[in-house]
């Protein structure tokens, strides 16, 4: 399964219940029940309960989606809180001791430092970045006829295809840049389509692999989606989908208690298409 980067998910997640734990941290600080803090929440002014209780849930979604317009969302939920609560500075300290607003503040701090990581920052500016968003790549084993002119051609090896693009296996060396026209038949179907080296791959003592990308035209396009949903109906296996999502986070959960390592995002830049 295509998961986003857990460390994000996580923080996502904790600014969705960030209103829940308001109510209850105010009701322990001040020694009242939960549901007295709430009758007092929804006592202020409308703006006041948008501030508490939709505004973190708001820049819980927009992390949580990963995208351009997150990052501008995100910081200004984050900054109209920070904004809020220095207004009611005197109000909120005569309700509750200081250090619990300096510690609440002090988080607001150092997640926006978090956010201004550059592994952070490029998970929503940088589309290479964002795995979790490449089409399904089906694995199988097929001869592929590819000529790069007339007089070269020479054969090769599919080894998994998805709507945009093909992971080849060729006997000679091709530079990341090359135009290769591909010819390939599966279920039955005869597909031509040029496509672009745009990655290459060598392992000791073995021929090397290459990321192609498809150069589609409209017909193209439509005759390749029409192939996936094929494969995905007769049960070729998704390399997405090879982990379980739970074993995904299992094994993130482990490495953080182990190394430390995983609250910055590991980047892994996704193969086109």
């Amino acid at each position: 399964m295509k998961t986003r980067p857990w460390p994000l998910v996580v923080l996502a997640i904790i600014q969705v219940l960030t209103p829940i734990f308001n109510v209850l941290f105010n009701a322990w600080v001040l020694g009242v029940s939960p549901s007295v803090v709430l009758t007092w929440m929804f006592q202020r002014p409308w703006i006041e309960i948008f501030q508490t209780l939709a505004l973190m849930p708001i820049a819980g979604y927009a992390v949580f989606r990963m995208k351009k317009w997150s990052y501008p969302v995100f910081f200004g939920a984050i900054f109209w809180s920070m904004l809020a609560n220095l207004q009611h500075w005197q109000y909120v300290t005569s309700q509750m001791p200081s250090w619990a607003f300096l510690f609440v503040y002090g988080c607001d701090i150092l997640l926006v430092s978090y956010f201004l990581l550059p592994a952070v920052r490029a998970t929503y500016f940088d589309p290479r970045v964002r795995w979790w968003e490449s089409k399904p790549r089906y694995e199988l084993k097929l001869e592929v006829r590819a000529e790069l002119s007339q007089n070269e051609v020479f054969e090769g090896v599919i080894l998994n295809v998805s709507e945009g693009g093909a992971f080849v296996h060729f006997d000679r060396k091709l530079a990341v840049g090359d135009i290769v026209n591909l010819r390939f038949e599966i279920i039955h179907q005869e597909f031509m389509i040029p496509g672009k080296v745009v990655y290459a791959r060598a392992e000791s003592g073995q021929d090397p692999f290459y990321g192609v990308q498809f150069i589609h035209s409209k017909a193209t396009v439509r005759r390749f989606q029409n192939l996936v949903r094929g494969l995905k109906a007769l049960g070729f296996q998704d390399r997405s989908s090879l982990k379980p999502w739970f074993r995904d986070l299992q094994d993130w959960l482990v490495q953080l208690f182990k190394t430390g390592r995983g609250w910055i995002p590991e980047l892994q830049y996704r193969k086109k298409g």
